[in-house]
């Protein structure tokens, strides 16, 4: 074969070689982006607790829990009295509460900020319904999920203790 030959196919050669290179490339890319979307999503899925909507209320009769479902309370964080505990979740680096009351949602936020205030938390953040209170070795969320058509008012206590500060 003449030397141009080979020079043109030499060419050839590295020009189907590279492309086929970005497109695999590409591939790669691509499969660990959707990877990551799909673990992320899984991720955030463990963190959100479904709770009933305005719609969904007004469907069904939603009804106060008779007695407290299985799990156990925080032992530095009590519940708001006579509140029944509907649901107990523990995984490796949270604990969430969910919890009924017959009571109006600003009670229940006025008794916790009062009762982990004098606790030694301090406030991170209030918001309408929501509290967020912290200590070197905990971190706390206090949210309320406001049931306009009952009688109850659902909040959940979400705790994430603090890893790193045992460590010291």
């Amino acid at each position: 074969m003449k030397k141009r030959s080979w020079f043109w196919l030499m060419i050839i050669v590295f020009v189907v070689g590279f492309i086929a290179g970005v497109f695999y490339w590409t591939y790669l890319k691509t499969k660990r982006i959707a990877n990551s979307a799909l673990k992320a999503g899984q991720n955030a899925q463990t963190y959100l607790t479904p709770t009933p909507t305005n719609s969904a209320i007004s469907q069904t009769t939603l009804t106060f829990p008779s007695a407290d479902a299985d799990g156990k309370d925080l032992a530095d964080i009590s519940r708001y009295p006579d509140s029944i505990r509907s649901n107990y979740d523990e995984s490796d680096d949270r604990i969430t509460l969910e919890y009924f009351a017959k009571t109006a949602p600003d009670k229940i936020i006025e008794y916790y900020q009062n009762l982990i205030t004098q606790n030694g938390w301090s406030l991170t953040a209030k918001d309408e319904g929501s509290l967020n209170f912290s200590t070197n070795r905990a971190e706390v969320m206090i949210d309320i999920i406001d049931e306009d058509k009952t009688p109850a008012t659902q909040y959940q206590i979400l705790y994430t203790p603090n890893f790193l500060n045992e460590v010291e």
